[in-house]
């Protein structure tokens, strides 16, 4: 969907408990849009084609109201959108990941098996894991900590892993 469709729904929906139609062309003036007459009519019969307004066409103006189909396709996307905010990490949440991520480092450089070369590439992986934290919802950093921790879990150092890092979810503060 464009956005100025969007801007001319996100205001009908905001604006349907007035029951009334809205003159699209100063609807869109109102959203930061210049417009001509013409153009809001063509927005309007856009929308209007698949069902999200109630278009009213006179010789000088194109009004809309938002049709039920438009109110509940505004309706989920604001309820996605909030789904999404709950998913996302705040900062703090960020520096919490960031501090646990280098807790972890930390309690792996102790770890004294012989083993460095795969301490250093989990190391690594963990450093590349810290720089995705802001682009990863929690469900995706968590699975993307636990991944790269079982990919190097393996054998002989899973058992100093685990003795290491008895409860990972307190030390990432991750709620999953």
């Amino acid at each position: 969907m464009k956005k100025i469709d969007f801007a001319v729904l996100n205001f009908l929906y905001n604006n349907a408990t007035s029951g009334d139609y809205h003159d699209l062309q100063s609807l869109l003036e109102k959203e930061g849009y210049s417009v001509s007459g013409y153009e809001a009519e063509q927005v309007g019969k856009r929308l209007d084609s698949k069902g999200y307004i109630k278009l009213a066409l006179s010789k000088t103006d194109a009004s809309a109201i938002i049709s039920s189909k438009g109110f509940e396709y505004i309706q989920d996307i604001k309820e996605k959108s909030k789904q999404l905010n709950l998913n996302n990490i705040s900062s703090q949440e960020r520096m919490e990941t960031e501090k646990g991520i280098d807790e972890l480092i930390r309690r792996i450089n102790k770890l004294e098996l012989g083993q460095e070369i795969i301490y250093d590439d989990l190391i690594k992986e963990l450093q590349e894991v810290k720089e995705l934290i802001g682009s990863l919802n929690k469900n995706k950093l968590s699975s993307l900590i636990v991944g790269t921790m079982v990919k190097y879990g393996l054998g002989k150092l899973a058992d100093k892993v685990i003795e290491a890092l008895p409860d990972a979810s307190d030390i990432l503060k991750l709620n999953t």
